[in-house]
């Protein structure tokens, strides 16, 4: 396996365990909850939270089902991959915790016309943004 190869396996397993943390904390889930759960210890749960270990298909497919979601959804894009590589994962911690307050607070959103205006909202926010970036030296 070469250098690059092995790069990516890395990235894959920081962003996955970056989406456990995600789901977990939007859950309302601590670390020893979930470990409980899954007859781990509170260590390990922090070891796949910082990609540090990787987790097995079918322990991530019992955690999904914990956190309420699809396995898949901790899987990252190539996008996401681009992204990790370009920023690193200080890019990604930066921001971490004011987007997972951010999807928590959503989550409580009952009202689902409420929900996709305020989504809407954020989108074009984003892009004005990425717009001004690519105008403004």
């Amino acid at each position: 396996m070469s250098d690059l190869e092995k790069e990516v396996l890395e990235s894959v397993d920081i962003l996955v365990g970056g989406r456990i943390r995600f789901y977990r904390i939007i859950n309302g889930i601590s670390q020893g909850e979930l470990a409980r759960a899954i007859g781990l210890t509170f260590q390990q749960v922090q070891k796949y939270e910082k990609g540090v270990n990787r987790i097995a298909p079918s322990r991530l497919v019992r955690v999904a089902k914990i956190l309420k979601v699809q396995a898949h959804d901790f899987f990252p894009t190539e996008d996401d991959l681009r992204s990790f590589e370009e920023h690193g994962e200080m890019y990604f911690s930066q921001y971490a915790r004011a987007g997972m307050d951010l999807a928590a607070c959503f989550m409580t959103i009952e009202d689902t016309a409420v929900r996709t205006n305020f989504k809407r909202l954020v989108i074009e926010m984003a892009a004005s943004f990425d717009h001004m970036r690519k105008v403004d030296p």
